[in-house]
């Protein structure tokens, strides 16, 4: 009785799992899963922050764009020596890194004068948090420096306004630092359009040492595309950018030179 009463009941449970689908079965059997939501990548900015101050201290943004456009200009100045055979951009990156220095110390300076902490700019965590910058930047750039330059200075708006919007939150915003981080967002603005004027038109100019015919030429087509392509303030880079080309002639060229000189600025 007892066997009969085992081999009926192993039948109930064939019947049982032959209802079931493989599917099923394999539902059943796997464990749940819990639902992970997609965490946010950090902005460069708070990456730097994280570096120059893993407890969140006060006016960290500040430091963190101080390295930020460090390593900006630092890019930039890479590329003006870098560019061979187009002495144009090698005078428009050297333009962007001279101007964009400046707002590097009244950056540190305020960041210090608003926190009264000086490990902002540590040199040590600094020179860590550039390699940041600039080994993130170079990861996703290509070959082409002016396209490149252009990427970075997008990346400085953007960390400029998360600075803002940051320093704004905890109600330490000032008029003073607003209008300071406003001018450099102006400054940078401008370096977009010039980098954004030479990747759509570009110009080579070099240094000419062998007579005046070429650089007449070159001085003549650079004459047309500033009257009717560019306006200011591009068409004054284009200008000083003459004028270093006719220093670098030949001494017994200058009179010549001086002449093409005073053509161009006749026409401006």
């Amino acid at each position: 009785m007892g066997k009969l009463r085992f081999a009926m009941d192993l039948l109930e449970i064939n019947t049982d799992l032959t209802h079931n689908t493989d599917t099923e079965l394999e539902e059943e059997l796997m464990p749940e899963e819990e639902s992970q939501e997609p965490q946010a990548i950090p902005s460069l900015l708070d990456q730097v922050c994280s570096v120059l101050c893993s407890d969140g201290c006060q006016m960290v943004e500040l430091g963190a764009l101080v390295s930020i456009l460090r390593a900006a200009s630092i890019v930039h100045h890479a590329h003006h020596w870098q560019t061979v055979g187009n002495y144009g951009d090698h005078l428009l990156f050297e333009r962007i890194y001279n101007d964009s220095l400046p707002f590097v110390d009244q950056v540190a300076e305020k960041a210090i004068g608003l926190s009264n902490n000086v490990s902002l700019v540590n040199p040590t965590t600094q020179v860590t948090a550039i390699n940041l910058a600039v080994s993130t930047w170079y990861a996703a750039a290509g070959t082409d420096m002016v396209g490149m330059s252009l990427g970075i200075e997008g990346c400085v708006l953007d960390c400029i306004k998360e600075t803002i919007t940051k320093i704004s939150s905890q109600s330490l915003l000032s008029d003073g630092l607003e209008n300071l981080l406003q001018g450099i967002m102006d400054k940078h603005e401008e370096f977009i359009y010039l980098l954004h004027q030479r990747q759509s038109s570009p110009i080579q100019l070099q240094p000419n040492d062998n007579g005046n015919d070429a650089l007449a030429a070159r001085v003549a087509k650079v004459i047309k595309y500033t009257k009717l392509a560019i306006p200011d303030p591009a068409g004054a880079l284009v200008i000083a950018t003459l004028q270093k080309v006719i220093k670098k002639t030949r001494r017994s060229q200058t009179k010549r030179n001086s002449a093409y000189l005073r053509s161009i600025r006749k026409t401006t």
